[in-house]
């Protein structure tokens, strides 16, 4: 069980960091990769579509679970950033 604790708090742990400086970017080394715009814009998504985007940090569970969306449907006025990725519709 102390496992599983140590699991669950490091997990907890780089979800809260990783989704501060979502919310505070401020040019981070962390904010660099692209990895972090990916999620960025996975976690920008879910604030425009409240019931989708829910797995912040791992969203494998969004695509187990249906709750998946890598773009949005509609255009709407999207955050910018160095950090951040566009999420708009794709041109046709």
């Amino acid at each position: 069980t102390l496992g599983a604790l140590v699991a669950f708090g490091g997990y907890y742990a780089v979800y809260e960091y990783i989704h501060w400086c979502m919310h505070l970017p401020k040019k981070r080394r962390i904010e660099k990769p692209w990895w972090f715009r990916r999620l960025n814009g996975h976690h920008l998504l879910h604030h425009r579509y409240m019931h989708k985007n829910f797995n912040v940090v791992f969203p494998l569970a969004d695509l187990c679970l249906g709750t998946l969306i890598l773009r949005s449907k509609i255009p709407f006025p999207q955050a910018t950033g160095d950090s951040v990725p566009c999420v708009q519709p794709k041109a046709h």
